[in-house]
């Protein structure tokens, strides 16, 4: 169910890709009714050009002629309506492809810089746990004071990573 345009909840990544994987299934079916449009005003133009052809045949009668003829020219209004309606369709399967490759591609770009910001946050606090651990052993007395600038690290980045997540 969509949310109202004004509220920006968070989503799951998982949730994101799966919207994506949506649109892109939607993408490609729109494309594919672009060409089946295309393949029936091929269709009609043949159509259109076979039912003259049968109309002004000797052997054809009056009345049969009449009936391709006219038969033709309904083929032929639908054909100009259709291309019109094909070409609509083409340009806007191909703009609405290039907004959303566009997109995509600052998706991808968002999702790598989020990674990096975890990578480095999560980086930092390893490093914070293995000097305090390092100088724990070595020497007790600075035990409190490293263990106080590691919890004071993880309040820290604590937020911060539950921020990004």
């Amino acid at each position: 169910m969509a949310t109202p345009a004004t509220a920006h909840a968070l989503v799951e990544r998982t949730d994101i890709h799966k919207s994506c994987k949506s649109l892109e299934i939607i993408l490609n079916i729109l494309n594919e009714y672009c060409e089946a449009v295309g393949a029936i005003v091929t269709l009609q133009k043949k159509l259109a050009k076979a039912l003259r052809e049968a109309a002004g045949m000797k052997a054809t009668d009056e009345i049969a002629a009449n009936a391709f003829n006219g038969s033709a020219a309904v083929f032929e209004a639908l054909l100009a309506v259709d291309t019109k309606y094909t070409k609509f369709a083409d340009k806007e399967y191909d703009s609405i492809s290039t907004e959303v490759k566009k997109w995509f591609k600052k998706l991808g770009k968002e999702e790598k810089l989020h990674d990096q910001k975890l990578e480095r946050a999560n980086a930092r606090i390893k490093q914070a746990g293995q000097s305090y651990e390092k100088k724990s052993k070595k020497n007790t007395s600075d035990a409190a004071e490293e263990h106080a600038r590691y919890i004071n690290l993880i309040s820290t980045l604590g937020p911060e990573i539950s921020q990004e997540k």
